[in-house]
Formats: structure tokens, C-alpha cells, sequence
């Protein structure tokens, strides 16, 4: 395996293991919590609503009852009067049920307000902290990217300095030789070469002017003894 693969997997390896944030739903239970506690929230406040008003009116119908014994006392009606007093005392203590059950849907009410606005500010806690890591998640990816483009500039850089290296080799060698041929030309080296050749040429040119000299000269005799074979005969 070459480097750059190497780097990406060994860079890669980081964030494997780690599940993305930014895919990792909130918890459904919780969700579905919030909106049941709310619900559930709104029915105990209107229960205790209609609890209040029907203990308000109790109220009112039990200062009426006690106005109307009055008034049948002062009229000498005192059978009447303690019929109205005991309708009175049986609706004192429906009031005084009505009022304890006020006071228990309050306490539950705040019960579920407080349960109601804890678990939305775990829900916006989470909800933040998620934003938070997922932005993180987002930067070391795009962190680790530019790790491997460099990675791949680094390895890509090293082959081209590699080559370099080889093609400035060549140049010093080029160069070295034709300092060698410029030193043989100054010592004079390559010039007698050349005039030995010359010589060696000018020798050949020698040689084949004297074939034809005598075969020119073969060529005379040829005639010589073909002229007197002619007188002969």
C-alpha cells in the first residue's frame, strides 16, 4: 500500500468508530413524554378551574342558605331555618371536599409544570449540546480532507523532487562530459585525431591514382602486342 492510502485510512480510522451526531435522533421516549406531560398539564389546570367555580358558587349558595334562615328565624319559622342551617352544614362539607381537591390538582399541576420544565430544558440541553458536537463532527471532517489533499501534495512533491534530483543528475553528468571534450579541444587532442585522419585519406587518394597509372599503362602494352600480332601477320 502506497503512503497516501496509508494516511487516508490511518485519518479516516479517526472519526470511524464515532457515530455522526448530526444522524443521532433524540431519544423518541423523550419526545413523546413532552407532549403527553403537556397535555396532561392542561387537563389538570382545567379540572381545577372547574373545581374553583363550582366551589365559588358553593360558596355563594351557602351565604344564601344562611340568609334564608335568617330571615325564616326572624319570621318565626324555626323549622324552616334549621332545614336551611343543615342543607348549610351538608354544604360546607362539600366545599371543604371541593377545596381539598383545589389544592391537590394545584399540587399536581405544579407537579407536572416543574416535571414540564425540566425535561424541556434537558430536550433544548440536549438539543444545544448535539448542535455543538455536530458542528465539531463537521470541522474535523473538513479538517481531516485538507489532511489528506496535504497528505497528497506531500507525496505528489516528493515524486516530483525524486525526479528532479534525477534530471539535475543527468545535467551535471552532460555537463561533465562536455567540459571533458572542451579540455581534449584545447589540449589538442582532437585536432591531431583529426589530422592523422586526413593523412589516412590523403594516403587512399595516393594509392588509387597509382591503380590507374598502371592500368593505363597495362592498357598501352595490351595495344603494343595487339599491333605487332597485326604486322605478323
Amino acid at each position: 500500500m502506497g503512503l497516501l492510502p496509508r494516511l487516508k485510512a490511518k485519518l479516516s480510522s479517526f472519526l470511524a468508530s464515532a457515530e455522526d451526531p448530526r444522524e443521532t435522533p433524540l431519544g423518541q421516549r423523550e419526545l413523546d413524554l413532552l407532549p403527553r406531560l403537556r397535555t396532561a398539564l392542561g387537563e389538570v389546570a382545567r379540572s381545577k378551574q372547574q373545581l374553583e367555580r363550582r366551589a365559588e358558587r358553593t360558596t355563594g349558595e351557602l351565604e344564601t342558605l344562611r340568609e334564608q334562615a335568617r330571615l325564616a328565624l326572624g319570621q318565626g319559622r324555626e323549622g324552616t331555618a334549621r332545614m336551611l342551617l343543615e342543607r348549610r352544614q351538608t354544604g360546607m362539607g362539600q366545599l371543604q371536599l371541593l377545596e381539598r381537591q383545589v389544592m391537590e390538582l394545584a399540587a399536581e399541576e405544579g407537579r407536572l409544570l416543574l416535571a414540564e420544565q425540566r425535561l424541556s430544558a434537558q430536550i433544548e440541553a440536549f438539543r444545544a449540546r448535539q448542535e455543538l458536537i455536530s458542528a465539531r463532527y463537521t470541522a474535523a471532517e473538513a479538517q481531516m480532507r485538507i489532511s489528506e489533499a496535504l497528505a497528497g501534495v506531500s507525496v505528489e512533491l516528493g515524486s516530483l523532487s525524486a525526479d528532479l534530483d534525477r534530471t539535475e543528475e543527468r545535467t551535471e553528468d552532460l555537463q561533465a562530459r562536455a567540459s571533458v571534450i572542451d579540455s581534449l579541444v584545447e589540449q589538442g587532442s582532437l585536432g591531431n585525431a583529426s589530422e592523422g585522419f586526413g593523412r589516412s585519406v590523403a594516403v587512399k587518394s595516393e594509392d588509387a591514382g597509382a591503380v590507374e597509372e598502371e592500368l593505363r599503362a597495362l592498357r598501352a602494352d595490351l595495344e603494343s602486342a595487339r599491333s605487332r600480332e597485326g604486322i605478323d601477320g
